[in-house]
């Protein structure tokens, strides 16, 4: 960025004359209608007020975090108090508001060129064209856009936009830690900012060519392309434009590999990559800034920021750095290989390692890759208490299933293969994400929708729910697996056997398995389903069964149903909902959960009618 020379009067330069504004020699202070020309412009539109803008900016994402914070607060408040005891039938006035505004929100388009690209529910693309509105209004609002001549000084247009665009990078690197001061205010998880982080990149990256594209313009109409290359090609001058062009390049690479389409073909590149881009893009800022005015805060606030991120995971989240645990002390993992490349971890935690149903860690297994670290669902439940009966602190025993893909997954199951059952150090980061919400004291049913792997973010539900024989308000149950192979089932088979010979649990559970490799047509909502009451399974009386269904035996006691072909969700939805508060989970791959939003927007119509209290959905990424 380029700040205008503070002129002076008389300016000390022996060649004044009283040349006229139009006479091509008049290009300097030495001519005193260029003086008099360039101070009315810059009392027209001071350089230091340019920055305003990037206040305002900055000032509008603060509120955003502001109000999700209390909407945040409100809500636990409600969760802890006003729920106790509290049953209403009918939804109230402000329930059927909400109603609407998750009509809107839950859906999306249903495009697979967008989820290509990675749309994200009505909701959040709203929220995000809004900051796109704002921020074009901040871009375009001002006017000029241009200085009648480049020695007056910069064009307003770019000073401001530079200005917008270093605001963005702070809240860039809080919206993409794993551990960031947005999710501790907010409660919402890294992997749901993601979106954000990769839109404001977008938003910065744009405000960076409008920052450019003026410098190269007035450069060319001062003095034509020999101008533009004095200015961009080479440091003549004391002009900082060319300095604009590293940075500009590396945030170009960094937009362009976080593609959906590039970022999961190759993530384990990509990830390094992005790190590596980030610190070289960061460094290039602080060059090319020269802490003109304010310039240098964004960037000192940014390395705050990710300087305790960074410190978090690594004293907090990190176990074995962990400040409460014994230092660099790894735990002990079991790896046992799995039907359809699936791979089951088991991981004795550090004592008193709490975590919530659904979560997940990122682990690292030292022996077989040092260097890569990968997020896993916990698939076990959590356990009541973290202390035992003599206030010991107990150590947990937590399930992992990881599908065998490219990469560190590829490189954990050949050496499961390879020395299978044997005992490997890992290291444990988290937990992070989940729903932090009781949902199993707030709400009558609760219907949890899985596909493929998705099953490890229900499963932990599933048990820990069917576990807690008091205090919870659920007492209906569904789980819907949509699978691709039967054998499938076998990855959480001893979980669900547990589940499902529990005597003491009040919920009634009701299961539907459909095996989707067999046929690809859709079947209709009303098969037969298995059904669990405490004491066993029975089959459903009075629905006929006019699917064909795959055998599976199953030790006494114990009988499971798969139905061949894709499932409508939008049935399976609209069947699993009662009376009362319905609160919906999903996990699996994106066509899936997209099908599931709007099975849930279409059904918010049940609550604006009065027939359903409530309907809330929350869907857990399956990659990001």
């Amino acid at each position: 960025m380029d700040v205008p020379m503070v002129a002076e009067w008389p300016p000390l330069v022996p060649s004044m004359t009283d040349l006229p504004i139009t006479d091509p020699s008049c290009l300097n202070e030495s001519c005193a209608a260029f003086y008099a020309t360039l101070n009315a412009s810059q009392s027209a539109i001071p350089y230091d007020t340019l920055r305003n803008r990037a206040h305002w900016m900055a000032w509008y994402s603060v509120a955003v975090i502001g109000v999700l914070a209390l909407v945040r607060g409100n809500t636990l408040c409600n969760d802890r108090f006003g729920a106790r005891g509290y049953r209403q039938s009918r939804p109230s006035f402000p329930g059927k508001v909400v109603a609407i505004v998750r009509y809107v929100a839950y859906s999306r388009i249903e495009s697979t060129s967008l989820n290509w690209l990675g749309f994200p529910l009505n909701g959040m693309l709203i929220f995000l064209l809004s900051l796109v509105i704002f921020v074009s209004a901040l871009t375009f609002g001002v006017r000029p856009y241009y200085r009648e001549h480049y020695g007056y000084g910069p064009p307003p247009l770019a000073i401001q936009t530079g200005f917008m665009s270093l605001a963005c990078v702070p809240f860039l690197i809080a919206l993409a830690g794993k551990a960031n001061i947005i999710t501790l205010l907010t409660g919402i998880s890294h992997e749901r900012l993601n979106i954000i982080h990769r839109f404001v990149a977008w938003i910065s990256f744009a405000l960076a060519w409008c920052h450019t594209i003026p410098f190269f313009w007035i450069s060319y109409t001062d003095g034509g392309f020999e101008n533009v290359k004095v200015r961009f090609l080479m440091r003549a001058g004391g002009t900082t434009e060319w300095g604009g062009i590293p940075p500009l390049i590396a945030m170009f690479l960094l937009c362009i590999l976080s593609l959906p389409m590039i970022r999961h073909r190759i993530y384990e590149s990509f990830y390094y990559s992005h790190i590596i881009l980030a610190i070289i893009y960061l460094g290039l800022l602080f060059w090319h800034a020269g802490d003109v005015l304010d310039s240098w805060t964004y960037l000192w606030a940014t390395l705050a920021l990710w300087l305790c991120s960074w410190i978090a995971r690594a004293l907090w989240f990190t176990q074995p750095t962990n400040i409460k645990n014994k230092c660099l002390v790894s735990s002990s993992a079991t790896l046992t290989q799995l039907p359809g490349q699936m791979i089951r971890i088991e991981i004795l935690a550090p004592r008193g390692f709490g975590f919530s149903s659904a979560q997940h860690c990122f682990l690292r297994f030292p022996s077989i890759s040092c260097l890569d670290n990968h997020p896993f669902t916990i698939t076990s439940a959590p356990i009541p208490s973290t202390r035992d009966f003599y206030g010991r602190k107990y150590q947990q025993n937590l399930v992992f299933l990881a599908r065998s893909h490219q990469g560190f997954t590829k490189k954990v199951a050949n050496y499961c293969a390879a020395q299978p059952d044997r005992e490997v150090s890992a290291w444990i980061e988290g937990p992070y994400g989940g729903v932090h919400r009781p949902i199993e004291r707030l709400y009558d049913t609760i219907i949890l929708v899985a596909g493929g792997t998705g099953i490890t973010a229900c499963l932990p539900w599933l048990e820990y729910i069917t576990s807690k024989a008091e205090k919870i308000r659920c007492r209906h149950l569904v789980l819907i697996w949509v699978m691709k192979e039967q054998n499938h089932v076998k990855w959480v088979e001893p979980m669900l056997e547990m589940v499902f010979t529990r005597s003491r649990s009040p919920v009634l559970v009701r299961t539907r398995f459909f095996v989707t490799s067999n046929t690809a047509a859709i079947l209709p909502a009303q098969i037969a389903e298995d059904k669990f009451e405490g004491d066993g399974f029975a089959e459903k009386m009075g629905v006929e069964d006019k699917a064909a269904h795959l055998s599976d035996p199953r030790p006494a006691g114990l009988s499971m149903r798969f139905t061949p072909g894709r499932p409508s969700i939008s049935a399976l939805v609209e069947e699993g909902i009662a009376e009362g508060k319905t609160f919906v989970f999903g996990c699996g791959p994106e066509s899936l959960r997209s099908d599931l939003a709007n099975a849930c927007s279409k059904a918010q119509k049940r609550v604006m009618k009065g027939e359903v209290h409530e309907l809330a959905l929350h869907l857990e990424a399956f990659g990001w």
